[in-house]
């Protein structure tokens, strides 16, 4: 059987809200963010702020609902966990690129102070602008190393991570 995918991004303005206050809810609620039948949003990124506008990215998969990928759920979904577990501290550190960010990205210069807040933490989660993949053998055994977008469906309530052991 075929079917036909297809991978697009497109680029929008939406106006700031006062105080940059509840963006997942107003996000989610503006028209050009509105997931039809057959699209499974991928990535949404906000690249600049100025002017009184958010500058958006969204990347999204069209499909033919043949596919089986299910029905696709708002990438603003939030979804609070049920349970709780303080017997371990997890720490997560994100370092934006691009829009005025003093440390990260590339060179991964902000390795130095994931290794200090990874010995302040049972695990620590981390993306490529934090330490690159040229720096991962200097990672301290206790972080995992996964891509941004893994991070964000972490941090929002639909995914979750356990550390596998090498083979």
């Amino acid at each position: 059987m075929v079917t036909n995918m297809r991978l697009s991004e497109c680029e929008f303005d939406v106006p700031c809200t006062v105080g940059h206050r509840g963006l997942i809810a107003y996000f989610a609620a503006h028209p050009q963010l509105r997931i039809g039948d057959g699209i499974l949003p991928l990535r949404f990124v906000i690249t600049d702020t100025s002017d009184g506008r958010y500058h958006c990215e969204i990347g999204v998969l069209e499909h033919d609902e043949r596919v089986g990928l299910g029905v696709p759920q708002s990438i603003f979904a939030f979804r609070p966990r049920r349970v709780e577990n303080q017997e371990r501290f997890t720490a997560v550190m994100l370092v934006p690129t691009g829009i005025g960010a003093l440390i990260g990205g590339h060179a991964g210069d902000a390795a130095p102070a994931a290794r200090l807040l990874a010995a302040c933490a049972d695990t620590l989660i981390t993306h490529s602008n934090v330490v690159n993949a040229a720096d991962i053998n200097e990672m301290p055994a206790n972080t995992l190393y996964v891509e941004g977008s893994v991070i964000t469906r972490l941090m929002m309530g639909s995914a979750g991570l356990a550390p596998r052991r090498p083979i």
